[in-house]
């Protein structure tokens, strides 16, 4: 009994929220710009998005910098390599994801607010939460290899002053 009263609540909001989603843009713009961003998400999350690319990309060249450092902090690698950035098409296309996941989570805040405890509310709440956590992790990204970037610079730099002061010593 407890359980088919739920329901019958739950039903009752959900259909709340239609009706008032039904006021302003409409019920099937609501619902036509929800299935986009929903849709967007999918293709930018799943195994072959973009989203999912870059993070293989990134995750792919820290683990390079991390062998290339670790090898020489213990000197176990003979070969002089050295760690470059992610590179101008990386940082292009993360520019565009970003401009991208932005203009999704616009989208999803431009929707009438449905009522707290609906489904359509929950799933606006899961869309917000994974767009402001995808935009949050590529800025995380930009961070890690900007520190990388510098770190590496710094290393070239203290090489290079070791260097010339080592011909100036002879």
């Amino acid at each position: 009994m407890v359980c088919k009263d739920e329901r019958k609540t739950h039903e009752a909001k959900n259909v709340a929220t239609l009706k008032a989603w039904d006021g302003g843009a409409g019920l099937a713009e609501n619902v036509r710009v929800l299935a986009s961003v929903l849709k967007d998400l999918l293709d930018l999350t799943d195994d072959a998005g973009r989203h999912t690319k870059l993070l293989r990309d990134f995750e792919h060249w820290f683990s390079w910098s991390n062998y290339v450092l670790k090898a020489r902090a213990e000197q176990k690698d003979e070969r002089l390599e050295f760690v470059e950035g992610l590179g101008d098409a990386w940082k292009m296309e993360s520019e565009a994801l970003m401009r991208k996941l932005a203009v999704l989570k616009r989208d999803v805040e431009a929707l009438v607010a449905p009522d707290k405890g609906s489904t359509v509310a929950a799933v606006l709440d899961s869309c917000r939460c994974l767009l402001e956590d995808a935009l949050e992790e590529v800025r995380t990204i930009w961070g890690i290899e900007q520190e990388v970037v510098d770190k590496e610079a710094r290393w070239v730099e203290e090489r290079l002053r070791a260097v010339t002061g080592d011909m100036h010593a002879v």
